[in-house]
């Protein structure tokens, strides 16, 4: 008896699964909005080339994320059933931004080539870029502020790349402590930066840099 008790015990503790939350968190109102007006590109570039045979090296990685407005007012942001009526006109975007984003600058170097794809990446630098309808800002955007990174060679990285074809690219790294994998549906190449772009599948994008094409990124 004591030996099967044993054996049911141990079943019981094979099928213990994680402790779920008694209750469910409310979901916001503005939830799917506020996601879907952020996208995250990264462009792979080739700003130098190689000194051995004239070949480009990726030299330098550009993360950039992107936020369009889409609630001008409080009632705009929380609906026609939100509390305080009072305040549904309340202006959340009093100079008329129409897209703002935020790009970090990386150094990039490749580590190996086979029998994985190892790009190492430093921060460099932040460039917000502001576009709006006031007078105070450009309709077709301008960068308002830039900033080196302070001790950006300790602020460094590195992901691998698992697959890639003519489409997608497929990412494995490291952020802090935390694993990240990241999808990318190539859009093509942006002949201004000439560099490939990707858009982040978090935002609901897709897209994926090489040397000179722009996408986004879905993890």
């Amino acid at each position: 008896n004591s030996a099967n008790g044993r054996g049911a015990d141990n079943d019981n503790s094979i099928k213990k699964g994680p402790k779920k939350l008694p209750f469910k968190l409310p979901e916001l109102p503005f939830q799917n909005k506020l996601t879907k007006s952020i996208a995250v590109t990264q462009r792979i570039r080739c700003m130098d080339e190689d000194a051995v045979g004239g070949a480009k090296v990726v030299d330098r990685v550009d993360n950039v994320i992107e936020f369009t407005p889409f609630a001008d007012t409080v009632g705009d942001l929380l609906g026609d059933g939100m509390p305080f009526a009072a305040l549904k006109d309340l202006k959340l975007n009093p100079l008329e931004v129409k897209k703002s984003k935020v790009t970090l600058i990386h150094k990039a170097e490749v580590q190996s080539v086979t029998p994985v794809l190892r790009t190492k990446i430093n921060l460099q630098s932040y460039v917000l870029t502001v576009a709006g309808t006031s007078q105070y800002l450009e309709p077709e955007g301008a960068d308002l502020l830039g900033l080196n990174a302070p001790l950006g060679e300790f602020q460094s990285g590195m992901f691998d790349t698992t697959y890639v074809d003519e489409e997608l690219r497929i990412s494995r790294g490291k952020v802090g402590m935390v694993d990240v994998l990241r999808v990318f549906v190539r859009k093509g190449i942006d002949a201004e930066v000439g560099a490939l772009v990707d858009e982040d599948a978090i935002a609901g994008s897709t897209s994926d840099d090489n040397e000179g094409a722009e996408g986004s990124e879905k993890p």
